[in-house]
Order: C-alpha cells, then structure tokens, then sequence
C-alpha cells in the first residue's frame, strides 16, 4: 500500500486531470480532491480500484465546505449502482477528521453502509462486529 497525501490526479488514466466525481445524471461534478489516500494503486476490469482509505482534514475553526467534504467521502465509500459488494470508487473506508490546538479526532467516517454511528456514551467511533461480512477489497 502506498500512502498520498494532497491527492487529486489521475482521471481517465493521465496524470495531469483531475480526479471526479459523477452526480445522479452522470455529468462531472467535484474534483476528487483529498487530503490522504492509501492505495495498492492497482486497478483491473473485475474489482476496479483498490484503495484502502481515503481521509480529509480541517482545522475546527474552519468550518468552509465541511458539508461537501463529508458527502465526498461519502460517495467515494458508496457500493456501485448494479449492488454488487464492490466499491464504486474503491475506497474502503473514509473519515472526515477535525484539529484543534491540543488534538485530533475523527468527527465523521464512512463506509459501503453510510456513515458509521458514534457510541451514545463515549462518542466515539467503532467499526461495529459483522459490518463488513462479506465486503470485497
């Protein structure tokens, strides 16, 4: 696995276009823009990509484009129309992370499901037994 940071190359197999996303219609919307993937940067016609993370970070005084950044990730973790176990995008799984002056958390992360529910008591974020069954990498 390999891990970039400021990722935001590669469509269509050239380096120098950026990355996007299609909306309900099909047409272009966002660049794929993201502050860390981990990939196998691997690709065939069955699995498509395999990409193990995909992760944004803001400080939490920034609250610009929280809203989008979530909804990217979420659609970069989504399974393919067809609902086939596959990730449409390849991306496993996908946190939105926030940073403050004395730490860093996950605030959102997402998968093939949606977005993973925090604990009612502690807040936090476990990926929950039996989520991922049979889910392909």
């Amino acid at each position: 696995m390999y891990a970039d940071i400021e990722y935001n190359k590669g469509a269509d197999g050239n380096t120098r276009v950026a990355k996007y996303l299609n909306n309900a219609d099909g047409d272009r919307e966002d660049n794929i823009r993201l502050d860390l993937v981990v990939t196998s940067r691997k690709n065939d016609d069955i699995l498509g990509f395999h990409n193990l993370l995909c992760a944004e970070f803001k400080k939490k005084t920034n609250t610009n484009d929280w809203e989008s950044d979530k909804r990217r990730l979420q659609e970069l973790t989504r399974l393919d129309s067809h609902g086939d176990n596959r990730s449409l995008y390849g991306y496993f799984i996908g946190f939105f992370v926030l940073i403050d002056r004395e730490k860093m958390w996950i605030e959102n992360a997402y998968d093939h499901i949606g977005e993973i529910p925090k604990d009612q008591v502690t807040g936090h974020i476990y990926i929950p037994d039996g989520r991922y069954g049979d889910f392909i990498l």
